[in-house]
């Protein structure tokens, strides 16, 4: 479940508030950083983040609460660090 501080943040976010962005990159970045590390190492980590963050933006208006906000980035950052191994074996 979303919390009240995830539902006013989200608000915030569908507004248009780039403070309410600042914030979220601010608090979450490290985690999604350490989540993509995981997958992928330290060489495809910042750039399976990136993915992750175009498809935050993308997606922001279908989240549906029905897990926490962070819960949402991390599982979105996850896939993109997959998907970005997955490119990258394809490469070498």
């Amino acid at each position: 479940m979303a919390t009240a501080d995830d539902a006013e943040l989200l608000k915030s976010l569908l507004a248009g508030d780039q403070q309410a962005f600042r914030q979220l990159v601010t608090t979450y970045q490290s985690a999604m950083r350490a989540v993509a590390y995981a997958i992928v190492g330290s060489r495809h980590a910042d750039e399976a983040v990136q993915d992750a963050w175009l498809s935050v933006v993308r997606n922001l208006a279908g989240f549906e609460g029905r897990s926490s906000l962070k819960t949402w980035l991390l599982t979105i950052t996850a896939n993109s660090a997959k998907n970005r191994y997955k490119q990258n074996r394809r490469e070498v």
